[in-house]
């Protein structure tokens, strides 16, 4: 367990200048090799001293490698929504010492201990107050979404392209977090996702919040073959002239048949396949996976706790822009 726990601290250690190098290189679209930190643009020292330029990337070092985002109004919400700059944290069945590790100092970065990861396989499957799940095996939990009112346990998401969407109660009692492929757009998933929530904990879908995070954006999510993969139904978010799915639209339309009003629903629009780098993206051939959290905070824990601990980073933290823009009003 000790020699588990060094591992972990180092990696976060040796994290620090490589976030910082990857923040700079994204932030200015240069090429970086995707699943790996790029080499330094600047030193880390001179990364840190550039905030004002890049002050949305320092808030992607501080919390290493991730993206954090605030729900308006809930500080006793945690969400981030990981990167390439984290490193790959897919876990192949037959065990990856590197990707636990990798897996470790995510949690550490963020302040927790526990997590519940899903073996996401592209259907309805919902979770109601799943257990914690170790970090160290791959996951049994044949499912794509989890909810739980238990505080400090992280629900994950992986993606590398699919859409991480994370409710959040409005009095932050729950929390709940689903794995939105196309196929899962296709099921209708994010309104079935956001009713089994509801119904788990009598909540009303118009007081519920959401957020969803970096995936494939309207100009890359290409499908020229529609009429096969697609219901006629789905032709309004269709671009035929161009073969595009605007998936992020159909999702906020989707929470938003079932009851959740657009005033609730956030978006970090970010597109994976259009920034190499920054995101893993299966369409472009990645095999790496982006780790997103969302978990209510241990009583006491102020919304700042965790930021910057693991990496030892001392002095006031800064506070990143977080992109809390309503869904459709962003670009990619």
């Amino acid at each position: 367990m000790h020699g588990r726990r060094r591992a972990v601290d180092q990696a976060v250690s040796r994290a620090v200048p490589e976030i910082a190098a990857g923040e700079l290189r994204s932030a200015r679209n240069l090429p970086a090799c995707s699943g790996q930190s790029p080499d330094a643009s600047l030193p880390a020292a001179e990364a840190m001293e550039s905030k004002d330029t890049w002050g949305a990337w320092s808030g992607v070092y501080r919390q290493g490698g991730c993206i954090p985002f605030a729900f308006p109004g809930l500080p006793e919400i945690g969400c981030v929504f990981g990167t390439a700059l984290c490193g790959s944290i897919h876990l192949s069945a037959s065990g990856d010492g590197d990707a636990v590790t990798r897996r470790e100092a995510l949690l550490a970065a963020i302040g927790l201990a526990r997590w519940v990861e899903l073996c996401q396989v592209h259907k309805d499957g919902f979770i109601v107050d799943a257990r914690p799940t170790p970090t160290e095996l791959p996951s049994a939990l044949e499912a794509d979404g989890s909810c739980t009112r238990e505080r400090g346990l992280g629900l994950l998401v992986k993606t590398a392209d699919c859409q991480p969407l994370f409710f959040a109660a409005g009095d932050g009692s729950a929390v709940a977090a689903l794995h939105v492929g196309w196929r899962g757009n296709a099921a209708d998933y994010p309104a079935v996702g956001l009713s089994r929530f509801c119904e788990a904990y009598g909540l009303d879908p118009a007081g519920v919040l959401a957020v969803r995070g970096p995936s494939l954006g309207p100009g890359a999510s290409e499908f020229v073959n529609f009429g096969k993969e697609w219901l006629a139904a789905f032709a309004p978010w269709f671009d035929a002239e161009k073969q595009t799915m605007d998936l992020w639209r159909l999702t906020r339309d989707q929470l938003m048949r079932v009851g959740m009003p657009a005033g609730n629903i956030f978006s970090l629009d970010l597109c994976t396949c259009s920034l190499p780098g920054l995101f893993f993206s299966h369409r472009r051939g990645d095999e790496g996976r982006q780790g997103s959290l969302v978990w209510i905070r241990p009583a006491g824990e102020p919304a700042s706790a965790g930021r910057g601990r693991a990496q030892g980073v001392a002095g006031p933290h800064y506070d990143p822009m977080c992109v809390n823009v309503p869904a459709g009003r962003g670009k990619a």
